[in-house]
């Protein structure tokens, strides 16, 4: 049973938006460009100085290329930022990591990390979160932590967050572990193992890596090598471009 809630935002949905935000700003800057326009031609009659009735024309015929300038300008903008997106998801997908079709709303958690501050999730909006639940006695997440390291080192400065949750074991064994092992990505303690059931965990390793809006794009079960170029240029991408 899925433990997370859903959203109804997509792929589609992300473009269709960005193009009617960019759509209705041009709408917006034309309209008040024309009536300002019209104000000034409406007034003119008053003015001890009438503007010829060429110039009102002139007026006129600026308002509209202006329109068209920004229409063109922001259906531009809105489509490169379309391009970023998809190129997100295509570099994913050469990695070899399957999004989800949609993207999930997590339930927000409050856990300690080693040095006893209590961190929440949410907390870490607006950096892209790979988020971690494994064991100091899981095999499979002793070998990929190395490369989480990797990846830790490479784009901490960049706005990504590690969070490895602990399933289950205490402050002291999990301190030693990441000492000895030279860890140096937040661990959080999931003493009661009440986050991993929330989250639907049945196996570990089980990572989940969430965007700058805070949402779910990609949840995996099992250990991979995380430090490979192509997965170094996905989260390159959507640490720049977003999804």
């Amino acid at each position: 049973m899925r433990r997370y809630s859903t959203t109804n935002h997509t792929k589609n949905t992300n473009k269709i938006g960005t193009r009617d935000r960019g759509l209705g700003t041009g709408v917006f800057v034309w309209k008040h460009f024309v009536k300002l326009s019209s104000k000034i031609i409406a007034d003119n009659p008053h003015s001890p100085f009438p503007i010829p009735h060429s110039l009102k024309w002139f007026v006129v015929k600026f308002s509209v290329i202006f329109a068209v300038l920004v229409l063109l300008f922001c259906a531009c903008t809105a489509k490169a930022q379309s391009s970023a997106t998809s190129g997100t998801a295509k570099a994913f997908d050469e990695a070899g990591l399957r999004l989800l079709s949609r993207k999930v709303s997590p339930r927000d958690f409050s856990l300690s990390l080693l040095g006893g501050e209590t961190r929440s999730l949410s907390s870490y909006k607006g950096k892209v979160v790979f988020l971690n639940f494994w064991a100091t006695w899981c095999g499979p997440c002793r070998v990929e932590m190395p490369s989480m390291q990797a990846l830790y080192n490479k784009f901490s400065d960049k706005g990504l967050e590690i969070l490895a949750v602990n399933s289950g074991e205490d402050q002291a064994a999990v301190r030693s572990f990441m000492k000895n092992e030279g860890f140096s990505f937040p661990a959080l303690l999931d003493l009661d193992g009440r986050v991993s059931a929330n989250y639907g965990i049945q196996a570990i390793p089980t990572t989940f890596i969430l965007d700058r809006d805070g949402m779910i794009i990609l949840r995996l079960v099992g250990s991979i090598d995380w430090n490979t170029p192509k997965i170094h240029a996905a989260l390159e991408s959507l640490l720049s471009n977003g999804l």
